[in-house]
C-alpha cells in the first residue's frame, strides 16, 4: 500500500477534516507523517490553520514556500519540498489538495513524478452537496479531476454529513452511492467516514471499512 495519499473533494465534502484526522491517527500510532496543504483555491477550512495542533502531535504540515502557515492569502507558489515528499517511500504523505479544476490544476505540475510511483488518490463525496449527489453528478466531478490533475482518482470516500447532526442514514445514502460510483469505474470504496457517536450504529448497520473522526478539528464549537 503507498504512503502517498492524495484526498480531494468539492468544498463541503469534509476533505479537509478527513486529511486532519488521518495526520493525527498516523501521528497517534507513532508514525512520520507529514500533511501538505495544496488548497490554494479555499480560504476557508485549510489544513495549515492547524498548524500549532500539528507541532503538538509530532505532524510536519507544509504550507507554502514562504514558511507562514497562517497566512489567509492564497499563495500560488508551492514549496520545493513537495519533490522531497513525492520522492519519499517511508513515511506517511498526506497532500490536501482543492476540490474543483483549478484546484486539481496544482497537482499538474508533480503529475510526471506521481505517476512514476505509486499512490492512493481519493475522491470524498458527500451525497448532501449538489455537484455529488447522485451517480451522474460524482462521475461527472471525478471526470473532471482526473483531467485537470492528469493523474488517476483511484479511491471513494464516503463522506455524507450534515456537520454535527449526522445520522446514519446520511451515512447509509452515501455508502450507496460510493457503492454505484465504485461499480461504475471499479475502483474500490476505501473508507465509510463516520462521526464517532455512531460507531455502534455503524456497525450494526453492516456498514464497513469505517473511518472514525475522532474529533472535528476544522469546525470550531459554535459553529
Amino acid at each position: 500500500m503507498s504512503n502517498l495519499t492524495i484526498v480531494t473533494g468539492h468544498y463541503g465534502s469534509g476533505k479537509t477534516e478527513i486529511c486532519v484526522n488521518m495526520a493525527m491517527k498516523f501521528a497517534e500510532s507513532g508514525e512520520k507523517c507529514t500533511i501538505a496543504d495544496l488548497d490554494i483555491v479555499n480560504p476557508y477550512f485549510r489544513s495549515r490553520e492547524k498548524d500549532k495542533e500539528f507541532e503538538k502531535a509530532g505532524v510536519h504540515l507544509v504550507a507554502n514556500n514562504l514558511n507562514m502557515p497562517n497566512m489567509t492569502a492564497e499563495v500560488p507558489a508551492l514549496s520545493a519540498e513537495l519533490y522531497g515528499l513525492i520522492d519519499n517511500h517511508t513515511d506517511k504523505i498526506i497532500f490536501d489538495v482543492g476540490g474543483d479544476g483549478n484546484g486539481a490544476r496544482v497537482l499538474s505540475r508533480f503529475a510526471h513524478l506521481i505517476a512514476g510511483r505509486d499512490y492512493n488518490m481519493y475522491i470524498v463525496l458527500n451525497a448532501n452537496r449538489p455537484f455529488t449527489k447522485d451517480l451522474q453528478s460524482a462521475l461527472s466531478y471525478i471526470a473532471q479531476i482526473n483531467a485537470h490533475s492528469r493523474l488517476q482518482i483511484n479511491g471513494i470516500i464516503n463522506n455524507t454529513h450534515m456537520l454535527r447532526e449526522t445520522s446514519i442514514e446520511d451515512v447509509r445514502r452515501g455508502s450507496i452511492l460510493a457503492d454505484e460510483v465504485s461499480a461504475e469505474m471499479n475502483i474500490p470504496v476505501v473508507y465509510n467516514v463516520i462521526p464517532e457517536y455512531l460507531t455502534e450504529e455503524a456497525a450494526n448497520e453492516g456498514i464497513k471499512n469505517l473511518f472514525i473522526l475522532n474529533q472535528l478539528y476544522m469546525r470550531p464549537d459554535w459553529l
